[in-house]
Protein backbone atom coordinates (compact mmCIF):
# COMPACT_ATOMS: atom_id res chain seq x y z
CA UNK A 1 0.00 0.00 0.00
CA UNK A 2 1.24 3.70 -1.00
CA UNK A 3 0.38 6.85 1.55
CA UNK A 4 1.63 9.84 -0.14
CA UNK A 5 1.15 12.32 2.88
CA UNK A 6 0.70 16.45 2.17
CA UNK A 7 2.96 17.10 5.52
CA UNK A 8 6.47 17.53 5.11
CA UNK A 9 8.84 16.23 8.66
CA UNK A 10 11.00 18.83 9.78
CA UNK A 11 13.60 16.48 11.78
CA UNK A 12 14.44 12.55 12.33
CA UNK A 13 11.61 12.96 15.43
CA UNK A 14 9.34 14.23 13.43
CA UNK A 15 9.62 11.72 10.41
CA UNK A 16 9.55 8.69 13.26
CA UNK A 17 6.28 9.95 15.07
CA UNK A 18 4.25 10.60 11.02
CA UNK A 19 5.55 6.96 10.31
CA UNK A 20 4.65 5.79 13.16
CA UNK A 21 1.00 6.62 13.50
CA UNK A 22 0.54 9.89 11.16
CA UNK A 23 -1.98 12.24 12.36
CA UNK A 24 -4.11 9.87 14.04
CA UNK A 25 -6.87 9.40 10.90
CA UNK A 26 -4.60 8.96 7.96
CA UNK A 27 -2.71 5.73 8.35
CA UNK A 28 -4.47 2.51 9.26
CA UNK A 29 -2.95 -0.90 10.57
CA UNK A 30 -5.00 -3.16 8.12
CA UNK A 31 -1.95 -3.63 5.49
CA UNK A 32 1.13 -5.87 5.68
CA UNK A 33 3.01 -2.76 4.37
CA UNK A 34 2.56 0.65 3.99
CA UNK A 35 5.19 2.83 2.08
CA UNK A 36 5.22 6.15 3.23
CA UNK A 37 6.02 9.45 1.12
CA UNK A 38 5.89 13.09 2.38
CA UNK A 39 5.64 16.01 0.37
CA UNK A 40 9.32 17.20 1.01
CA UNK A 41 10.11 13.67 -0.87
CA UNK A 42 11.24 12.09 2.91
CA UNK A 43 9.22 8.32 2.90
CA UNK A 44 9.78 5.34 4.77
CA UNK A 45 7.35 2.44 5.84
CA UNK A 46 5.17 0.91 8.07
CA UNK A 47 4.83 -3.04 8.60
CA UNK A 48 2.48 -5.47 10.37
CA UNK A 49 4.33 -6.21 13.82
CA UNK A 50 3.89 -9.93 13.04
CA UNK A 51 7.25 -11.79 13.25
CA UNK A 52 7.86 -13.34 9.63
CA UNK A 53 6.30 -9.84 7.95
CA UNK A 54 7.97 -7.44 9.65
CA UNK A 55 11.75 -8.33 9.82
CA UNK A 56 11.29 -9.57 6.23
CA UNK A 57 10.01 -6.37 5.27
CA UNK A 58 12.33 -4.56 7.07
CA UNK A 59 15.74 -5.94 5.56
CA UNK A 60 14.12 -5.57 2.17
CA UNK A 61 13.47 -2.22 2.43
CA UNK A 62 16.91 -1.72 3.98
CA UNK A 63 18.72 -3.60 1.38
CA UNK A 64 17.13 -1.17 -1.21
CA UNK A 65 18.10 2.24 0.58
CA UNK A 66 21.38 1.16 1.57
CA UNK A 67 22.59 -0.56 -1.42
CA UNK A 68 22.43 2.52 -3.89
CA UNK A 69 24.14 4.46 -1.34
CA UNK A 70 26.53 1.94 -0.55
CA UNK A 71 27.23 0.98 -4.51
CA UNK A 72 27.38 4.95 -5.63
CA UNK A 73 24.30 3.87 -8.22
CA UNK A 74 22.86 7.19 -8.63
CA UNK A 75 26.13 9.60 -7.30
CA UNK A 76 28.01 10.43 -11.02
CA UNK A 77 31.15 12.33 -10.79
CA UNK A 78 29.17 15.68 -11.40
CA UNK A 79 26.51 14.46 -8.43
CA UNK A 80 24.09 13.62 -10.87
CA UNK A 81 22.49 10.15 -11.41
CA UNK A 82 24.22 7.96 -13.49
CA UNK A 83 21.67 5.34 -13.21
CA UNK A 84 22.29 1.16 -13.03
CA UNK A 85 23.41 0.63 -16.36
CA UNK A 86 27.03 2.26 -14.68
CA UNK A 87 27.29 0.09 -12.22
CA UNK A 88 28.01 -3.63 -12.44
CA UNK A 89 25.14 -5.81 -11.23
CA UNK A 90 27.08 -8.38 -9.35
CA UNK A 91 27.69 -5.38 -6.70
CA UNK A 92 23.98 -5.87 -5.48
CA UNK A 93 23.92 -9.50 -5.47
CA UNK A 94 26.90 -10.19 -3.32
Amino acid sequence: HLHLDHRSPKDLDDQARMLIHGDGKSLWFDKSVTIIVFANGKGGMMCEHSYADALTNAHMFEWLMSGEVMNKAFSGPDEHTTGYDAVSVDKFTK
